[in-house]
């Protein structure tokens, strides 16, 4: 197996190691903080005044024309221990229902705290939470609807009761109120968890993805160059050679006979004394004092007396 074939075969090892890994995307609900601390099904008498409330606002009607009894609709949980270190909350409101028609369902409500500031004083801070379906909803169809409320935060240790209160509830039977309280910041990512074997899948996975990222073909050794042949056709040794045959054109005009180099160009004697004498000066400059002496036949020679 080549080096390639193996590298292409842990790459398809890693992808289905990773895709048995990786969880399939469930219906499980988002998380909306760091830690769910409670959660509350509201019990059957509060649900009731709900419906009766929801059932006796009239259709279309604006929150601010309807607003119900704190004292009769008002439900108060359990205290809770609140305080910095788990800071911000957040109550989470998940409605059940019936469509009384088709159409758009709504539903307003106010949520928020009842803080125990001593033990005989207690304050409540409460932030309005909606919830609603557009369209695309027949009659009797059933509903389900979630409101989130502004996460709060707490200065210091102390002891707080989640509240909830229906405002105002349009073509909407509700039927079961649950209510969770969230601690801390919802994280940005959210893995779900794995299973037993999904740990191992993941190994398996990212050990393929690794032998095949540092997997590299053996580079080749270098080797000396080898000498290039000559395409021309070699003559056999043991073959008699051909010559070329001779034409009559050959004959006729025998090939040309190669030029003399010109022959070095000899400097002309000079002809009077003048041209002999500087012709003279020049050789003695130029080649030293050996120069033959010339004698003049023309001059007197003088007396030996």
């Amino acid at each position: 197996m080549g080096i390639a074939a193996l590298r292409a075969a842990l790459m398809v090892a890693a992808a289905v190691a990773l895709f048995h890994a990786v969880p399939a995307a469930s219906n499980a609900p988002r998380a909306h903080g760091r830690e769910l601390l409670a959660q509350f099904d509201l019990p059957a008498d509060a649900v009731a005044r709900y419906t009766a409330l929801a059932a006796a606002a009239p259709r279309h009607e604006s929150a601010s024309e309807f607003t119900p009894s704190i004292d009769n609709a008002m439900w108060v949980g359990p205290l809770q221990q609140v305080g910095a270190g788990r800071n911000p909350y957040t109550l989470v409101l998940t409605v059940g229902g019936v469509a009384r028609a088709a159409g758009d369902i709504r539903a307003r409500w106010q949520t928020g705290w009842e803080v125990r500031e001593s033990p005989l004083a207690t304050r409540e801070v409460l932030m309005p939470a909606g919830a609603q379906q557009d369209g695309g909803t027949v009659a009797g169809a059933a509903v389900t609807l979630t409101a989130v409320s502004a996460p709060l935060s707490f200065r210091g240790e102390r002891q707080a009761s989640p509240m909830l209160n229906l405002v105002h509830a349009d073509n909407l039977d509700i039927r079961d109120v649950q209510l969770q309280v969230w601690s801390g910041s919802a994280p940005m990512l959210a893995w779900p968890a794995l299973a037993a074997p999904r740990p191992a899948w993941l190994g398996l996975g990212t050990l393929c993805l690794l032998m095949g990222f540092f997997l590299r073909r053996p580079a080749r050794p270098l080797t000396a160059p080898t000498a290039v042949k000559s395409r021309l056709p070699q003559a056999d040794p043991q073959q008699p050679q051909e010559r070329p045959a001779i034409t009559d054109r050959a004959l006729a005009s025998p090939p040309p006979l190669p030029t003399p180099p010109p022959a070095p160009l000899v400097a002309a004697a000079p002809q009077n004394q003048s041209s002999r004498v500087v012709h003279a000066l020049r050789d003695v400059l130029m080649q030293g004092l050996a120069v033959p002496t010339e004698l003049d036949a023309r001059r007197r020679r003088r007396s030996a007396g």
